[in-house]
């Protein structure tokens, strides 16, 4: 049976033509890694996140990444002062469009621009994982950028009749065949999630057999989301690292930077967390649960009992996304590990 390990976690209350730039980084390229990498982003911020996305991408700018590792990024940005303030991408004109970006060393390059697309469209997803399968590199890393709710993901304000897309949309993708549910699936090694609500228990068993590890915070992330600039300085100084480390490091860069920066959390429980996929022991666990349940109900004193027992667990758990103490007044997620030991 598959197991589910915990690798890393924190929490903390509190146009076609090519045009290439340098990002002036003080410090030049990170040291080779011993094995390639491309660290494919998935950047859907055409809509409130816009800011953001500039943020990002100017952080892997200024990082020492690796001259054998990329960052390959389709990035669809909102229209010029749909949100106010518009973000510049150090080296590159302003934009509303979907373009495929690289940076390798300290060096951007626009690849392609495709125009307005719809980035919550799982065709899209699809184009972007083709895309990074034809990557000549020994390791990869997707990671899927906006707004999360752990069963839906993404949104376009630009794109007409767009909606957020389901995760196990997403997660089809990654299959040679996203029709056949029988079809093999491309692996990866890491995906990730730098989006709200998106380490559960759910969105983690879609993509055991997408990739190794998975990476995603339970409880709502703040505006500043993964800090990008740890994660290639990591890939810079340690050109030995395996994808459990790179795990391991994304988790670790969201601590420090929101334990050195609290402010930047704006309020909110900062949680991030890196797990071997395979859910098997979760869900070997909830069945027992829920036969346990059924057994008892047949019995009207041990059905009352049961009820008890798991309302006194779910008292003692730990909630995200709860914005009262009355559960029936919100939607909220559970710490499943809590409830289940309670």
């Amino acid at each position: 049976m598959a197991s589910n390990t915990l690798v890393r976690c924190f929490a903390l209350g509190l146009s076609v033509a090519l045009a290439a730039c340098s990002s002036g980084a003080d410090d030049g390229p990170g040291t080779p890694t011993t094995e390639s990498w491309t660290i494919g982003i998935y950047m859907a911020a055409d809509n409130n996140l816009d800011r953001a996305a500039t943020n990002d991408i100017n952080e892997i700018l200024n990082a020492q990444v690796p001259e054998n590792t990329s960052a390959l990024i389709l990035v669809d940005r909102a229209e010029l002062g749909e949100y106010g303030g518009f973000g510049s991408i150090n080296g590159l004109e302003p934009h509303s469009t979907a373009k495929w970006l690289r940076i390798t060393g300290n060096t951007l390059v626009e690849e392609e621009d495709l125009g307005e697309i719809d980035m919550a469209d799982p065709e899209t997803v699809r184009l972007f994982l083709e895309r990074l399968a034809e990557e000549d590199v020994d390791r990869k890393a997707a990671v899927f950028w906006d707004h999360g709710s752990s069963f839906t993901f993404g949104g376009d304000d630009s794109a007409p009749f767009s909606r957020a897309m389901g995760v196990d949309e997403i997660a089809s993708q990654f299959r040679e065949d996203p029709s056949d549910e029988s079809s093999p699936y491309r692996k990866v090694d890491i995906v990730g999630f730098d989006a709200c609500l998106m380490s559960s228990v759910e969105a983690l068993a879609e993509f055991n057999d997408a990739a190794d590890f998975f990476v995603a915070s339970a409880e709502l992330e703040p505006g500043d989301g993964w800090d990008y600039s740890a994660v290639f300085n990591f890939m810079g100084r340690n050109p030995d690292l395996t994808p459990r480390d790179l795990a391991a490091a994304i988790v670790d860069g969201y601590a420090d930077y929101y334990s050195n920066n609290p402010r930047r959390a704006g309020g909110l429980s900062v949680t991030q967390a890196a797990w071997s996929t395979g859910t098997g022991e979760v869900e070997a666990a909830i069945q027992a649960l829920a036969e346990q349940y059924e057994a008892a109900s047949t019995d009207e004193v041990g059905n009352y009992n049961l009820v008890a027992e798991l309302f006194s667990a779910q008292a003692s758990s730990t909630f995200y996304n709860r914005r009262t103490d009355n559960p029936a007044e919100t939607t909220s997620w559970i710490d499943v590990g809590e409830f289940l030991a309670n």
